[in-house]
């Protein structure tokens, strides 16, 4: 379930639109204005649950809707940089984004985000916990992506990771990763990416596209 809801700070009045598969009530928002926002001010917010949808495509929408409706990419009322698609999309062309990312507050969030993490100017890799898309970013790009850093690994588990990999394979087990890489659809054989309105993807000859998907 997917649940569209309104926030408004008590104290401040700002209102941010968002979405979420968790309890609206309890999620606190992931856009960068909107985070800095309750940092700052505490998070004395109500929130309103606009609808509850069952697939992507409804929630994204609906989220469109109500984006339109009261202008939240372009009114200083709201916190949202760009309008609500439940994608956690590109910024790059809001007016918002580009002026807010010369503020130097928003500089210091982001340093304090990437600390510890190895990556070059503080981004991270970024996995869509639903489509397994993975971007590389400051922030997350939205609530269904989550940040997998790098593992560090004792000695021990080093040494355990080397066995698994140099242990000698069996006939039988050769053959099962034969049977496998042959049923096994790459792009070199002449698949596509498909993906339906829930977002789920896969690959697929191009004649053999299933009922409610469509080519990335």
């Amino acid at each position: 379930m997917f649940y569209l809801y309104k926030k408004t700070h008590t104290i401040t009045g700002l209102k941010y639109l968002g979405y979420t598969k968790n309890d609206p009530h309890l999620y606190q928002g992931s856009g960068i204005v909107w985070i800095r926002h309750i940092k700052k001010h505490g998070y004395n917010v109500t929130t309103e649950v606009l609808c509850e949808c069952v697939t992507k495509s409804e929630i994204k929408d609906k989220g469109r809707y109500y984006s339109i409706l009261w202008n939240v990419a372009g009114s200083d009322d709201w916190a949202n940089l760009k309008m609500e698609e439940a994608d956690g999309g590109d910024m790059s062309h809001s007016e918002k984004w580009i002026l807010s990312r010369k503020d130097p507050k928003l500089k210091v969030i982001w340093a304090e985000k990437a600390k510890g993490n190895t990556n070059v100017r503080g981004s991270k890799w970024w996995y869509n916990s639903t489509t397994n898309e993975k971007r590389r970013c400051v922030v997350s790009p939205g609530s269904e992506w989550v940040n997998k850093c790098p593992v560090s690994l004792t000695e021990e588990g080093r040494k355990k990771i080397s066995l698994v990999n140099t242990k000698p394979k069996t006939q039988e087990h050769k053959d099962k990763l034969k049977i496998a890489a042959k049923n096994r659809p790459s792009n070199a054989k002449g698949t596509i990416w498909v993906k339906n309105d829930d977002g789920l993807r896969k690959r697929v000859k191009p004649k053999n596209i299933p009922e409610g998907y469509k080519k990335v």
